[in-house]
């Protein structure tokens, strides 16, 4: 699927993918409440690789392009950025609730892009500078509000936090590694993504095996075709369709702004909450208006 080939484009899809991730954390968190992290990490991540299968094989794309390294560097970044990152931020979701969890996340844009200049030597202009700092400002401002009105106390339990500060640091390196290979290859974003999310199913699987993790029992409690449902709608939304666009933006613009701009989820949750007959307060709406104003500078940039 060769939809973009320009950086803007690039931008585009990352915002696409931060919009369906925002649908998808909604289904996510719901089937989390009856599901542990790790097998939650697994159960999409497997779905999400038969999607994957899918496509490729209606599509006819062919793995010729790839050549060791490539696949090392994938293999790792999935590793670690699947397999540690994912279920560590399924973890933080879980202790810390999805919008503080969100508001941990929101440094990881900042991150990706120091590691991708130190190993990448990708320099963002200042300009771009500028534009993560306003849409992570922006993005805090809106997290921190509803965190403030929906959350019951102030305070951040610890394990929480770094579960949260794994996470972030886990798909910074997943998503550098990434760019490494999708910047320099012909390598297309689904195939590398079927070979992180190979790499994350079958780390997850020996973690699970080694530890001896008790898996299955959300089959027999309450409801369980429901919880299946929003598994399967979550993986194909977010796993699948968000994670195809996200390496897309991978690929075509520098990580750092890929990072950021894919990092917008909690700015479409608004419109899904007011949908939902929640009130939406001034200063949640004027936290989306300065994160959007960084998005137009970095589509600028």
């Amino acid at each position: 699927m060769d939809l973009l080939n320009n950086a803007y484009s690039g931008a585009t899809a990352a915002v696409i993918s931060a919009m369906l991730w925002a649908i998808a954390s909604a289904f996510f968190e719901r089937a989390g409440k009856k599901i542990v992290p790790v097998e939650l990490n697994l159960i999409k991540g497997v779905l999400a690789l038969l999607f994957i299968a899918a496509t490729l094989f209606f599509t006819g794309e062919t793995f010729t392009n790839f050549d060791l390294r490539s696949a090392i560097l994938l293999i790792i970044s999935g590793v670690i950025g699947i397999g540690v990152g994912d279920t560590a931020y399924f973890k933080s979701l879980d202790q810390l609730g999805a919008r503080r969890a969100l508001l941990i996340g929101s440094i990881n844009p900042a991150i990706t892009a120091l590691i991708a200049m130190l190993f990448l030597k990708e320099n963002l202009s200042l300009a771009a500078w500028i534009g993560i700092s306003i849409t992570i400002a922006g993005i805090t401002w809106v997290i921190a509000e509803q965190s403030n009105h929906h959350q019951e106390g102030n305070h951040f339990p610890l394990q929480g936090v770094i579960f949260g500060l794994i996470a972030s640091l886990g798909q910074a390196v997943g998503a550098v590694l990434s760019r490494a290979v999708l910047s320099q290859t012909t390598i297309s974003p689904l195939q590398s993504n079927l070979f992180r999310l190979g790499a994350g199913v079958i780390s997850l699987s020996i973690w699970i095996a080694i530890m001896r993790i008790p898996i299955g029992g959300w089959i027999r409690v309450e409801k369980p075709r429901q919880t299946a449902l929003q598994i399967v709608s979550a993986t194909f939304l977010g796993t699948f369709l968000g994670m195809w666009l996200q390496q897309t933006a991978i690929k075509l613009s520098q990580v750092g702004v890929a990072q950021t701009l894919s990092s917008t989820s909690p700015l479409f949750i608004l419109p899904i909450s007011i949908l939902g007959g929640e009130k939406i307060s001034a200063r949640a709406v004027l936290g989306a208006l300065l994160a959007m104003a960084g998005i137009i500078l970095l589509f600028l940039a």
